[in-house]
């Protein structure tokens, strides 16, 4: 679990800091290659944000979830104009909430430990997946009944957001690989010299 090892950089507070610049930089990247996109509201092609969500609640442990939160309240105004504070808290509560009562059920339920150490590849998938499932689920219905769209909106936006929100979760990943890879590699060469 982040904030274990007594670094500074992964401090509670810096863990909430490195939450929020990483959700606020994902909130931007996928607004950004949203954009394109036709009608309201915006269904999403590229879920970043969603990515990093789902990867800060499964590491970042509280401090993490108080960076998302403050990201959300911060985002909210650009992905939600000209609605109330109440309406984009709401969406701030539902987007936090839905997958992360799913993480929390699945890991124990999958016998997680709380460090996820012997976090299967398996069982990394199934949290996920379902987390992913929950969240598209829950923020469209939140979405069509804010903006008072039929319901009948709720299975397609619903759809469009879980294969944005798979797209970009899996680029979060990847990019995390890539990361992971590269620390290991500069780590070993280090060790050569």
């Amino acid at each position: 679990m982040v904030g274990q090892s007594g670094h500074l950089l992964t401090s509670g507070p810096a863990v909430a800091l490195w939450s929020l610049g990483a959700y606020c930089l994902a909130s931007g990247a996928t607004r950004w290659a949203n954009s394109a996109l036709p009608g309201e509201p915006d269904p999403g092609l590229l879920g970043l944000s969603t990515g990093v969500q789902l990867v800060v609640m499964l590491v970042g442990g509280a401090w993490g979830l108080l960076g998302l939160a403050l990201a959300g309240l911060l985002t909210a105004q650009a992905s939600w104009p000209g609605t109330s504070l109440v309406t984009q808290l709401g969406f701030v509560i539902t987007q936090l909430a839905a997958p992360g009562l799913v993480l929390l059920a699945l890991r124990r339920a999958l016998r997680v430990a709380p460090d996820l150490s012997q976090l299967g590849f398996g069982q990394l998938i199934t949290l996920l997946l379902a987390a992913l499932m929950a969240h598209s689920a829950a923020t469209s219905a939140y979405t069509v009944l804010a903006h008072g769209l039929p319901l009948a909106h709720w299975l397609p936006l619903a759809s469009a957001r879980l294969m944005g929100d798979f797209l970009g979760t899996s680029a979060v990943l990847a990019l995390l690989v890539l990361l992971v890879a590269l620390v290991q590699r500069r780590r070993l060469r280090q060790r050569g010299r």
